[in-house]
């Protein structure tokens, strides 16, 4: 009989060959969600095969799985158990997306050092000082901390160890005792990920997200320039509330001193990145909308206000361009994109950024697709939290969907708005050119306005599908001038990778369905996950990583699409809800 090794769960289980999966689980008391009752439409019951015997992917596999099965993910009500396995059951999903995929595995080569020094008490003298030990060490630079103590440890042990920072060749401080730590950050216009990394074994101790608290400012970027540029207060204000969201997230990070924190790196797009660092960002706001600064920037902690090793650092990936920052640079180090011939990265949200990789040339661009993604604006649409309906599919019963938390409904979130498109597309509900069809039963007229009835009280309303219709278009606009500045079919990627907490959750084959991704084979569509947080995990312990950031900012050609004489034109075109070819 087959024997079950359930790898996260330290647990083992016996079954008969050929067993379903899912009912394996269930009947050993494994928690499992799958609310479509082993259909295959849901998706919830992901399990990952790490080894062993089981039966071919089914079409319901294909179809919500897309590229992820490469990686051993499948469904529990599809997989047939055929021989002994190891298999990872993940936990319950978080709402905020903390995960990221390495497309490879890196060396560990910590950003900060240990180097240490000798000193001689008997061939000491009284013209030369004990200072003297650092002089073969011309190139680095002492701070305050640093040189108030390496005299006295030199003259009582023979020998200082010197934490020292591998870019700026700066000693922070002695090390005193084998806890240094590192904070990289994700930060995000909505969103906010920290994590905590171990820079002695490059080991990632916690990850934390929440809101952020710049949000009551404004939910995009615009609105957020806007209320900065009214003065240097008001710069002041936004520019605390994203320290102070970061300050909550180390703060319930594992419980280590502070003080033992040397090294914080901020991955986000371009004002995000200006509003931390308290730069204002008033040149993005107006024609030609410059970018403040690009490349990388470094300060002390102290002087942003973040409460850290008095000498600790703060860096920022590389900004490229004025709506390119250092979240991009994340996913692109962090996807693998750079080892493939063709491929494509998008980052779907508010500001959708596209990435194409062609040969040795990397080409970027960005548009604004508005905050109905992050459903704001929609009749009932709301963030990805506990009640948003996020997942859509079609039985026999018509339209089910599941919420964030399994709970009532309470809206929906933007990968909800993405499947319950392309269902209603699929269905006749919504036809191509965006008009709701009220022969549907579920389609009523109220207030002189057409909706869908998802639920009792979640509606998709026609204004609603117009919103969404403007934002996917502005994206398929983006994929368009891209792909034909570089002479690039859909037909020629290998691969699409799909970043950010949004795309995680989205369906290949709805994202295709409506226009959002070119019409490939969804098989190579993967998903990334959190590529920001984890370019930036990665710059901490990685000098293999940190050349390739400074590469790429060095390497990609941005392309301002909403600036191309054929925007417009090709913005009507791009209207109607049908694949990118």
């Amino acid at each position: 009989m087959p024997r079950i090794i359930i790898k996260n769960k330290g647990s083992g289980l016996i079954c008969e060959k050929n067993s379903l999966l899912l009912d394996v689980l269930r009947r050993n008391g494994i928690n499992i969600q799958a609310i479509c009752g082993g259909l295959g439409l849901c998706g919830l019951c992901r399990v990952r095969v790490m080894s062993g015997a089981v039966s071919e992917p089914t079409e319901h596999e294909k179809r919500i799985l897309g590229g992820l099965l490469s990686e051993g993910w499948r469904l529990a009500c599809q997989t047939r158990v055929l021989g002994d396995l190891e298999i990872i059951v993940p936990e319950a999903r978080k709402y905020i997306l903390e995960e990221y995929r390495v497309g490879r595995k890196v060396k560990v080569s910590p950003l900060l050092k240990v180097l240490e020094i000798t000193y001689c008490r008997q061939k000491a003298s009284h013209t030369e000082s004990v200072m003297s030990c650092i002089s073969p060490y011309i190139d680095f630079k002492f701070s305050h901390t640093a040189l108030s103590k390496i005299p006295e440890q030199l003259y009582l042990h023979g020998k200082a160890c010197l934490l020292y920072d591998v870019e700026s060749r700066e000693v922070l401080d002695l090390e005193e005792n084998d806890r240094t730590y590192g904070v990289a950050v994700d930060l995000g216009t909505t969103t906010v990920v920290a994590a905590l990394v171990d820079l002695k074994s490059g080991s990632v101790l916690g990850v934390r997200s929440t809101y952020n608290k710049q949000i009551p400012y404004g939910n995009n970027i615009i609105s957020r320039i806007s209320y900065a540029i009214k003065g240097r207060e008001y710069l002041a204000e936004i520019s605390r509330a994203a320290i102070d969201t970061v300050e909550e997230l180390i703060d319930n990070l594992a419980p280590v001193d502070r003080e033992n924190i040397y090294e914080l790196i901020v991955a986000g797009n371009t004002v995000m990145t200006a509003l931390f660092l308290g730069i204002s960002p008033h040149t993005l706001g107006f024609y030609p909308f410059s970018p403040p600064f690009t490349g990388m920037l470094e300060f002390k902690a102290r002087e942003l206000g973040l409460k850290l090793h008095k000498e600790a650092l703060v860096k920022t990936l590389p900004v490229i361009g004025s709506y390119i920052g250092g979240d991009i640079v994340g996913d692109i180090v962090t996807s693998g994109i750079l080892e493939d011939t063709t491929a494509l990265l998008v980052d779907i949200g508010t500001n959708g950024e596209i990435v194409l990789k062609k040969g040795d040339s990397i080409y970027a661009t960005s548009v604004p697709a508005g905050p109905a993604f992050e459903g704001a604006g929609l009749s009932s649409g709301m963030l990805a939290t506990e009640g948003a309906i996020h997942r859509v599919f079609r039985s026999r019963d018509g339209i089910e969907y599941i919420t964030i938390g399994n709970v009532e409904p309470k809206g929906i979130c933007g990968s909800g708005y993405i499947d319950l498109l392309a269902e209603l597309l699929r269905a006749g509900v919504i036809t191509k050119s965006g008009r709701l069809q009220s022969k549907d039963p579920c389609v009523r007229r109220r207030r002189g306005v057409l909706e869908y009835v998802v639920c009792d009280n979640v509606v998709l309303t026609q204004k609603d599908v117009r919103k969404l219709q403007l934002a996917v278009a502005t994206f398929k606009v983006g994929l368009h001038i891209l792909l034909s500045k570089t002479k690039t079919s859909p037909e020629d990627l290998e691969k699409i990778y799909v970043a950010g907490s949004f795309g995680y959750h989205v369906n290949p084959y709805n994202a295709i369905e409506i226009g959002l991704l070119p019409k490939v084979d969804p098989s190579i569509v993967e998903f990334i996950g959190n590529g920001s947080l984890g370019g930036a995990v990665m710059y901490l312990i990685s000098d293999e990583i940190r050349r390739e950031c400074r590469d790429v900012y060095k390497k990609v050609e941005v392309l301002e699409a909403p600036l191309e004489k054929s925007f417009h034109k090709l913005f009507i075109e791009s209207l109607a809800f049908e694949p990118v070819t």
